[in-house]
C-alpha cells in the first residue's frame, strides 16, 4: 500500500521515515516502483499534463516525495519457544509473550501445569519500503490478518468469477465496433457518375459533399443513368450472429442465463420462471461454498481475537427479540466480590459453524407465501402473528404489540369467550347431528324388526292354527302390544332429539351471527390502528 512519509514516521519510526523522505534527492538507486512523487490532484502547474503524458518536470520541480510503497508479508516459520503442558492430557498452550515470569510460575503451580520449550510453527510479520525494513518481529496473532476468498481454488491455482469472462467480453466490444464500422462506412458508398455531366460541381467537390443531407446535383442528360449512387453492402450475417453468441457465451461461462434473471418468453409461466430461477443456483454452489469458508475464516479470527484481547469489562447490549425491539444488557468479564471473574470469554473452547441462507427480502416473501398458504389451503392453523411477523409491513411490531394488547383488554377477552363459546357449540352441533342420525337409525332397526315379526307371526299362525290352543293367541298378542310400546317409545325419543337438535340449531345461529358480528368489529378496530396517519399540510 501507499502511505506518506508522516504515516511512516507515526506507525512505525520517525528515522526510517526522514531517510525515505530524502531518498528522492540522494544519488544511490532506488525501487523505480518504491517513490511515487507524482501523484493525481486537482490543482498544481501542469497537473494534467504531469499525470497523464509524464512531464515530469513541469510537475515536481522541488522533488518532494509524496508517496511511499509499503509491503507487508507474513510467514509462518519455525520457532522454539515456552509452552503450558498440562500432564494428564498432554494438552499445550503457547505461554503468552507478555506475561513475566513471576505470572507464568504462578500459573502453572496453581493449575498443575508444567512448562516445556517446544518448537512449533509462528507467524513472522515483516514490513519493508524500498530497501528500508520497519518492522520484523514475531505476529501477536495466532492466524493472518488478510483472510482471502477465492471462488475457485484448485490445486493451488485461484481463478475468480470474472477471470473467465473477460475474453467473451471482449468479442462482444470488437463485434459491435465491427458492426458500427460497416454502418459508418455504408453512408458514403460513393457515386457513378457519367463523365462531363455535371454541371453544377466537379468530381472533387462531389466526392467531398457527395454525404451531405440535402445535395443538389445538376446533370445535363439523364439524371436517372448520367448519376447513380452505389448501393452499398449490408451487413453480414455472421457479424450478427458473432455478437449473440458472444452473449451467450457470457451467460453460460458466468451461470447466469436469462432464466435466473426472471426474464424469459412471454408464454412461459412466472413457476416456471422460478423454479429455473431456483435451479440456476447450482451454478454458484462452488462459489458460494467458498464464500462459506472464508466467513468461516472470519469468525474463526474474531473468535481468537475476543478471547485473545478482550479481558476487559464491558457491557453489551443484546437484541432477545428482533421483532418487538426487546434488548437486554449484559455484562462480560465482570469481576464479583469474591474475585471471581463472571462471563470471562477468555476461557473455554469454542465451536465455529457458518451457514447461509437467502436474501433476506426473498427469503422473506418466501416465508410469507409459505405461511399463507399453509393456512388457507392446507388448513393448518398457524397465529396472526406469525403471519404478521414474516410480512414485510413497517409497522409490523406495533400491529403485533396492538394485537397482544387487545387481548388482554376487556374487548379481547370477550372475543376470545367468544371464540371458546363458538368452538363449543361448533362441537355441540356435530354431537347433536351425530346423535340425531344414530336416533333414526334405531328408528328405522325397530320398525324393520316389527314388520319382521309381524310377518313371521302372521305365517306361524295360518300354518299351526289349530282349535283348542287359545294360549297361543294371548302370547302373540303381549308380544304384538310390546312391540307396539317399543316402537312408540322410540317415535317420541326421535321427536324429541329433533325438536331438542332444532332448539340448539337456533341458538347456536344466533350466537354465530353475534360472535360473528363482533369479530368484525375488532377486525375493523385493528386496522383502522395499522392505517397511516394523513400527512398534515404545511
Amino acid at each position: 500500500r501507499w502511505m506518506t512519509a508522516d504515516d511512516i514516521a507515526l506507525l512505525y519510526s520517525a528515522k526510517d521515515a526522514k531517510y525515505l523522505r530524502g531518498k528522492g534527492e540522494s544519488a544511490f538507486p532506488y525501487g523505480y516502483d518504491s517513490i511515487d512523487n507524482f501523484r493525481d490532484r486537482f490543482a498544481g502547474e501542469h497537473a494534467y499534463l504531469g499525470s497523464m503524458y509524464g512531464f515530469e518536470g513541469f510537475e515536481n520541480e522541488n522533488n518532494v516525495v509524496r508517496s511511499i510503497r509499503v509491503i507487508e508479508r507474513q510467514y509462518r516459520k519455525l520457532d522454539r519457544f515456552a509452552h503450558f503442558v498440562y500432564p494428564k492430557t498432554g494438552e499445550s498452550r503457547p505461554v503468552p509473550e507478555a506475561w513475566d515470569e513471576d505470572r507464568v510460575k504462578f500459573v502453572a503451580k496453581t493449575f498443575g501445569l508444567q512448562i516445556i520449550q517446544k518448537l512449533a510453527r509462528r507467524i513472522r510479520w515483516t514490513v519493508s519500503a524500498d530497501n528500508v525494513v520497519l518492522h520484523d518481529d514475531w505476529s501477536p496473532y495466532k492466524h493472518f490478518t488478510i483472510i482471502p476468498y477465492f471462488p475457485y481454488f484448485r490445486r493451488g491455482k485461484t481463478i475468480g468469477l470474472v477471470e473467465n469472462l473477460i475474453d467473451p467480453q471482449e468479442l462482444l466490444n470488437k463485434s459491435e465496433s465491427q458492426n458500427l464500422h460497416i454502418i459508418n462506412t455504408s453512408a458514403n458508398s460513393g457515386w457513378k457518375v457519367k463523365s462531363g455531366s455535371l454541371t453544377n460541381m466537379s468530381i472533387e467537390e462531389l466526392e467531398e459533399r457527395g454525404a451531405e443531407t440535402g445535395l443538389v446535383m445538376e446533370i445535363s442528360g439523364d439524371p436517372d443513368k448520367d448519376a447513380i449512387k452505389i448501393t452499398p453492402n449490408s451487413v453480414p450475417t455472421g457479424h450478427d450472429r458473432l455478437a449473440y453468441k458472444a452473449e451467450e457465451h457470457i451467460k453460460g461461462i458466468s451461470g447466469v442465463p436469462d432464466s435466473a434473471q426472471g426474464m424469459d418468453r412471454a408464454d412461459v409461466a412466472a413457476k416456471a420462471i422460478q423454479q429455473k430461477k431456483i435451479s440456476s443456483k447450482t451454478n454458484l454452489v462452488k462459489p458460494l461454498d467458498s464464500l462459506v469458508r472464508t466467513d468461516y475464516l472470519i469468525g474463526r479470527n474474531v473468535l481468537d481475537l475476543v478471547q485473545e484481547f478482550m479481558s476487559e469489562e464491558q457491557v453489551l447490549t443484546i437484541t432477545k427479540d428482533s421483532i418487538t425491539g426487546e434488548t437486554e444488557d449484559f455484562t462480560i468479564n465482570q469481576m464479583s466480590p469474591t474475585g471471581e471473574v463472571l462471563n470471562d470469554l477468555t476461557v473455554g473452547e469454542f465451536g465455529l459453524v457458518v451457514s447461509s441462507q437467502p436474501q433476506r427480502e426473498t427469503l422473506e416473501d418466501n416465508e410469507f407465501d409459505q405461511l399463507v398458504a399453509m393456512r388457507k389451503d392446507i388448513g393448518i392453523k398457524i397465529p396472526d402473528h406469525v403471519i404478521i411477523n414474516a410480512s414485510r409491513l413497517r409497522n409490523k411490531n406495533e400491529v403485533i404489540k396492538s394485537m397482544e394488547g387487545d387481548k388482554n383488554s376487556p374487548e379481547g377477552k370477550k372475543k376470545a369467550e367468544l371464540d371458546a363459546r363458538m368452538a363449543e357449540a361448533t362441537v355441540s352441533k356435530e354431537e347433536g347431528e351425530a346423535a340425531s342420525k344414530h336416533a333414526d337409525a334405531s328408528l328405522r332397526t325397530a320398525k324393520a324388526n316389527l314388520t319382521a315379526e309381524e310377518t313371521k307371526t302372521e305365517s306361524d299362525g295360518a300354518g299351526a292354527e289349530t282349535p283348542g290352543t287359545p294360549g297361543l293367541d294371548v302370547e302373540d298378542a303381549a308380544r304384538k302390544h310390546d312391540r307396539e310400546d317399543e316402537v312408540a317409545a322410540a317415535k317420541i325419543r326421535a321427536i324429541d332429539e329433533k325438536s331438542n337438535l332444532e332448539r340448539d340449531k337456533t341458538a347456536e345461529e344466533l350466537r354465530l351471527k353475534a360472535d360473528e358480528q363482533a369479530q368484525r368489529l375488532a377486525q375493523e378496530r385493528v386496522a383502522r390502528m395499522t392505517q397511516p396517519e394523513p400527512e398534515t399540510p404545511k
